[in-house]
């Protein structure tokens, strides 16, 4: 059974082209496909997130790096 985008479902009911049953079918199929896709879209921001604080934390890490270097070369300028 293929799914029926929702427009064409409403369509077919309002015409009465399409059984209870078919479209409770229908219906529960657009749904699994809709919660896999919003599981999969979830989990894809989740990993974005990850590479997001990790790539902030490594900026973090360079910036503080850079500084102390900075306050290193001015030290030794200085002595």
């Amino acid at each position: 059974m293929t799914t029926i985008h929702p427009e064409e479902l409403l369509a077919l009911w309002q015409n009465q082209r399409l059984t209870v049953e078919a479209a409770v079918g229908q219906l529960l199929e657009n749904v699994v496909r809709l919660q896999t896709a919003i599981e999969a879209a979830n989990l894809s921001r989740a990993h974005l997130r990850s590479d997001i604080d990790r790539l902030l934390a490594q900026a973090r890490l360079t910036s503080a790096g850079g500084a102390l270097d900075q306050a290193e070369d001015q030290a030794a300028r200085k002595g």
